[in-house]
């Protein structure tokens, strides 16, 4: 038996999501786009992902992270998310990965932000 699409509509006030002192927070600054670097020092999209902590852990679909993985296992370029930032925006490094075995999903973990202060004296 296929499953049925359910119609229906959800008060906007029911949908969202709140930021760790409860009040809402704008999904568009946890959405964030995944990129491979190749040899020549290109970037290519190869999907998004979304911010589940305020220190860099995230989620994304398991088949994104694929397009960089040989059949040993093994990484084959440099992978990067951008973080945009009110300033700019920030490329981090993306450091480890753990995907599940059957489902469609990826927790990974990126460099950390660092900012720098310089101290003129």
């Amino acid at each position: 038996m296929e499953p049925k699409n359910l119609k229906g509509s959800v008060p906007e006030e029911k949908i969202g999501a709140l930021d760790g002192e409860g009040n809402r927070a704008d999904l568009t600054k946890a959405i964030f786009p995944i990129l491979k670097k190749d040899k020549y020092g290109d970037f290519y999209l190869i999907g998004t992902g979304f911010f589940i902590t305020d220190n860099g852990i995230f989620v994304t679909a398991k088949h994104v992270l694929l397009d960089v993985i040989d059949e040993n296992g093994g990484q084959t370029h440099s992978i990067f998310l951008v973080q945009f930032l009110e300033e700019g925006y920030l490329y981090r490094p993306i450091l480890r990965c753990t995907s599940h075995e059957v489902a469609d999903i990826t927790v990974g973990i990126s460099a950390p932000r660092i900012t720098i202060v310089l101290a003129c004296h």
